[in-house]
């Protein structure tokens, strides 16, 4: 992030919203509690990573200001975008591969299909 001066650690931890793990990141579980099934605390450290400005959420040492109530919102948000992100990609395979007899094209090629699936695809 450009501007960065140095300072303590707390001065500078940045909140960011990153997609996936990077090649110069890890994700190292360092907490799996006992009868929560499913219920992880992973750490993650990152070295030499790039972090794009439109990435960063508030102000350098400004996640440090807010309760940790205030925090778990973001993380919701973040599990249920993943888990909404995969049944897309799910859903539009399945729609680009699967055939209604006695129709030879894919799903995909309905008209029906296309009007009710295709606004909810992002436009690139």
């Amino acid at each position: 992030m450009s501007g960065w001066s140095g300072g303590s650690w707390e001065q500078c931890a940045l909140c960011a919203a990153l997609r996936g793990l990077g090649p110069t990141a890890y994700d190292e579980v360092r907490w799996d509690t006992l009868g929560m099934r499913g219920t992880v605390s992973p750490a993650g450290e990152f070295d030499d990573c790039f972090i794009a400005e439109v990435m960063v959420l508030g102000d350098p040492g400004g996640m440090l200001k807010v309760g940790v109530v205030e925090l778990f919102s973001l993380g919701y948000a973040a599990i249920y975008l993943g888990a909404a992100d995969g049944a897309l990609d799910h859903a539009v395979e399945y729609y680009k591969s699967d055939v209604y007899k006695p129709d030879p094209l894919p799903i995909a090629h309905d008209a029906a299909t296309q009007r009710d699936v295709g606004p909810t695809l992002p436009r690139t």
